[in-house]
């Protein structure tokens, strides 16, 4: 009966710390999608994930309803050489203006696409607005984080 009891414990203790392995940022490696960015991290986490990987975040601010967002997303984030260089050089993830709040006053974003590369402390690097095409996106986005 001893030894069932011991076993109960130590496979409960097993599964809680494999969950908690599993919401562990810095063990686990989040999926970057086709596109370069990753799709399951906050700011918070995207900060956290570049300061271990000694990286800029990119924070791309953009809108459903926008239109000029869509086109970054079409003709540069298609891209293969952008996306080779972001995740290369950057933690890339997208925030939705309309889905988080209070964005637009914290990051002083005047409208979108709002592409904006922060240091691992959260401190603004530098910011790239409205849409460029691949080759000016990539030869501006390096002198940016240089």
């Amino acid at each position: 009966m001893k030894r069932i009891a011991l076993l109960l414990i130590l496979s409960l203790t097993l599964v809680a710390s494999s969950r908690a392995d599993e919401n562990d940022i810095t063990k686990k490696k989040p999926a970057v999608t086709k596109n370069g960015f990753y799709p399951n991290l906050d700011i918070q986490s995207a900060l956290a994930k570049a300061k271990k990987d000694k990286k800029v975040v990119l924070v791309d601010f953009t809108a459903k309803w926008c239109g000029f967002c869509r086109l970054l997303d079409q003709r540069t984030f298609s891209q293969k050489k952008v996306q080779d260089w972001m995740v290369k050089n950057t933690i890339a993830i997208k925030v939705d203006v309309d889905k988080v709040k209070g964005v637009f006053r914290k990051y002083k974003i005047q409208g979108v696409p709002c592409l904006i590369f922060l240091n691992p402390d959260g401190s603004e690097k530098s910011r790239i607005e409205g849409y460029l095409p691949a080759d000016r996106f990539l030869k501006m986005a390096k002198r940016k984080i240089q």
